[in-house]
């Protein structure tokens, strides 16, 4: 068997079926919207691509002792790498595509939800300022009542006071003295009740205030203690990480040494206390899997 019919016999077993993935996955269009049809398309994904990795090991493998064939290996690489190429980048579009679709449509759902978040509270803060128009209108409303009560008063106190003064002229000072005092009571209860009226009112915005500042603070508090523990968890589970792989790690050092020194007698102890660990701390399936 000479080099050049030893390097195209290595390639055999993946050019032979060309053919068959051809007919299986040229043109192709996968259903990846749905949940069986994405995984369909990640499978023939994977089968192509694990192909083509297969044969570019084999390539380096053979080129090794081969160097006067490696000429005629990159170009047959080359050719099956294109056609499988060719058979598995319109899977990945599809795949590649689907993917941008659903984070587009993700992202979509996020804005809507902030921009709903954003509406309630412009319509609470729209409710609350209406709420405060009504109370300073009705605020103002009693007012006017109020200095029209007194303009009434007045006018009965005019009206009475001509009278008096029609009939009885020597009684003028008294009744003078009369409506001065009056007016003075009058006077005084309008402006005790336009302080009372805004006395509530500043009392209202103050507690209004003061529970809108509580409700802020205790959302504040709330991402705090949601953020602590979020970095907590992250903060755990990298140094669960860090000791998974360091344990990984050293078990992989000494199965090296058994496998390099194992036939050597004068570390046939050492190769042999090396085996009983590593048989009696081998990591659990499952545990090594998660790690």
């Amino acid at each position: 068997m000479t080099p050049d019919t030893t390097t195209i016999a290595e390639y055999n077993p993946i050019a032979a079926g060309l053919a068959t993935l051809s007919a299986r996955y040229k043109d192709t269009v996968f259903p990846v919207a749905t949940a069986p049809g994405m995984k369909q398309a990640v499978a023939a994904r994977a089968e192509l691509r694990g192909l083509r990795v297969a044969l570019e090991a084999r390539r380096i493998e053979v080129k090794a002792p081969l160097l006067d064939a490696c000429r005629r290996l990159d170009s047959e690489a080359k050719r099956i790498t294109a056609t499988l190429t060719a058979l598995e980048d319109p899977i990945d579009a599809q795949i590649k595509a689907e993917e941008a679709t659903k984070e587009a449509a993700r992202l979509a759902r996020k804005k809507a939800e902030e921009d709903r978040i954003a509406a309630e509270i412009a319509a609470k803060q729209a409710e609350e300022d209406a709420k405060r128009a009504a109370e300073h209108a009705a605020a103002e409303a009693r007012l006017v009542a109020e200095r029209a009560e007194i303009a009434r008063r007045q006018a009965e106190l005019d009206a009475a006071e001509a009278a008096r003064v029609a009939a009885e002229a020597e009684s003028r000072s008294r009744i003078e003295e009369a409506e001065r005092v009056s007016r003075a009571k009058i006077e005084a209860e309008g402006r005790a009740a336009r302080l009372a009226t805004e006395a509530a009112e500043r009392q209202a915005r103050q507690a209004q205030e003061a529970k809108d500042a509580e409700a802020r603070a205790e959302q504040e508090r709330a991402e705090t203690e949601a953020r602590k523990v979020r970095e907590a968890a992250e903060a755990a589970e990298r140094a669960a990480r860090r000791d998974a792989d360091a344990l990984l790690d050293a078990r992989a050092m000494l199965a090296a040494f058994v496998r390099r020194h194992g036939g050597r007698a004068e570390f046939a102890a050492i190769v042999a206390v090396i085996n009983v660990y590593l048989e009696g701390s081998a990591p659990d399936t499952e545990d090594s899997a998660n790690a």
